[in-house]
């Protein structure tokens, strides 16, 4: 069975560093002195952002035809359509809900 107990610890000193250059300047003769931690923490390198994919890139005139007239094709229009007509949907929902506190709204549709 566990019981409470107090355990007692020893006094620790936290003291700030003078300045910023002085800290830094600590970190990297610490990590001189140890090639290890030297090696274990990289810098992360930033990579530029892709461009978007571009549709314009074709691989053969079979592939843009394919791309016109198959049922995916046709899918993937009826879709968009369907979210521009959410999005609207929503829209105008927001647009009543923001509206009804106004006695007169017929000004800012």
């Amino acid at each position: 069975m566990l019981e409470e107990d107090t355990i007692s610890l020893s006094e620790v000193q936290v003291l700030s560093p003078s300045s910023l250059e002085k800290l830094m300047r600590e970190a990297r003769s610490k990590q001189l002195d140890n090639p290890v931690a030297a090696k274990s923490a990289p810098i992360p390198i930033q990579k530029a952002p892709l461009p978007p994919p571009s549709t314009l890139l074709v691989a053969s005139p079979i592939s843009v035809l394919y791309n016109l007239f198959s049922n995916e094709a046709k899918q993937l229009k009826q879709l968009e359509e369907f979210r521009k007509q959410e999005q609207q949907k929503k829209e105008e929902q927001e647009n009543r809900s923001y509206n009804k506190f106004f006695k007169d709204s017929t000004g800012y549709d």
